[in-house]
């Protein structure tokens, strides 16, 4: 944890870019202490340095820093954009990622839409663009015939959001999903179906099914009686089976390679989240979904069922079909709760309830609650 604190991940662009990965780990430590050297804030951290470097596959620089200070430092709003558009130009500092598998959502949400994920966002009250994106695991040309629900994947920005969400759950479309922090995995390559590498590193010349085991790549395969591992040799299984027994113990070694792999959390500054065992139980959530988004709605009413009153000067008013109830208004709109938990400054948004409507209702005001009792129409 102190280790990924102080590292920051520069993703570098164009021709300078370019330039920047073509130096070496000793040049590129010195480009980016020059510039923290030159940067002057009177929040700066009195020791300010980068210890190490490394270039990954993906066109971009890890950098590691003396302490979490500077890091933090670096990543204020103004101090970030000088000190990438100073190390290489068209530089940015890449947020640190927590991907999610959430199985069974509903197909009517959209990970590609924005305003989708804006809507969840503010339905389950977390911070905006705290969900940066999303996307389907299993592409929609595969999905069976008349299928509702599919697993997607969620990429959260903060990891006390990721665990907040693997905790209590977020709501998508009317539905509590329970979403799995994504474990790390064994390599496998798609064109050879060994293990330990990808297909850019591959010595092999030509592709090999993954299906049946032939000279051919795998979405070409039709020979779909046939089932060939790889991995085992056997023909009981195809080789990118997860219950294949060479899959289960690269996994297994895996994980007790990397711990981490085994946490239902992702390890952060709580305790809790350190646990190596299952998961807590989980505290059930209230449904808050705002009623006018298109990916979420509010919870049903459950038996309770609100009808409009028949009888004269009671047109378009609701009546609770029991004899107690609470009857809210606000913004001309009306809703129904039992009378059992306090209702604060009902009275005060009721601005008809000075006046009685009809015979048949009646209102009791108390220190801590309104309640309105109404003869049911029959």
């Amino acid at each position: 944890m102190d280790r990924r604190a102080k590292q920051l991940l520069v993703d570098v662009y164009g021709d300078e870019g370019d330039a920047t990965l073509e130096k070496s780990l000793t040049e590129i430590i010195t480009i980016a202490n020059r510039v923290l050297d030159g940067m002057s804030d009177a929040d700066k951290p009195e020791k300010v340095k980068v210890e190490a470097a490394l270039k990954t596959k993906r066109h971009a620089i890890l950098l590691t820093l003396s302490s979490k200070e500077a890091v933090n430092w670096i990543r204020e709003v103004g101090n970030e954009e000088t000190f990438a558009d100073a190390f290489s130009k068209g530089a940015h500092i890449r947020e640190r990622e927590y991907i999610l598998v959430a199985p069974r959502i509903p197909l009517t949400f959209e990970p590609d839409n924005q305003t989708h994920l804006r809507e969840v966002e503010e339905a389950n009250l977390l911070p905006l663009c705290s969900i940066c994106k999303a996307r389907w695991i299993k592409p929609a040309g595969h999905r069976c015939t008349g299928q509702t629900h599919a697993h997607a994947i969620l990429t959260i920005t903060s990891v006390n959001i990721a665990n907040k969400l693997i905790k209590d759950g977020v709501g998508i479309c009317g539905s509590m999903i329970r979403p799995m922090k994504q474990k790390q995995e064994p390599i496998q390559c798609m064109k050879c179906r060994r293990w330990g590498h990808f297909a850019d590193s591959c010595p092999e010349n030509k592709d090999t099914c993954g299906t049946c085991g032939e000279k051919h790549h795998t979405n070409t395969c039709t020979n779909n009686s046939k089932c060939h591992c790889i991995s085992c040799g056997i023909n009981s299984h195809a080789s990118w089976d997860r219950l294949c027994p060479e899959f289960i113990r690269h996994c297994a070694v895996l994980d007790e390679r990397n711990p981490v792999n085994s946490m239902p959390f992702f390890p952060a500054e709580q305790d809790w989240t350190l646990a190596l065992a299952s998961r807590p139980n989980r505290i059930p959530l209230d449904e808050h979904f705002p009623e006018s988004y298109a990916v979420n709605c509010l919870p049903s009413l459950g038996n309770r069922k609100t009808q409009y009153g028949k009888g004269p000067g009671n047109q378009g008013k609701p009546s609770q079909t029991g004899s107690n109830s609470i009857l809210i208004v606000d913004n001309n709109r009306y809703s129904a709760r039992d009378t059992g938990g306090p209702v604060k400054d009902v009275a005060n948004q009721l601005e008809w309830a000075q006046e009685p409507i009809n015979s048949d209702l009646t209102m009791e005001i108390t220190d801590s609650d309104v309640t309105f009792k109404i003869k049911p129409w029959i």
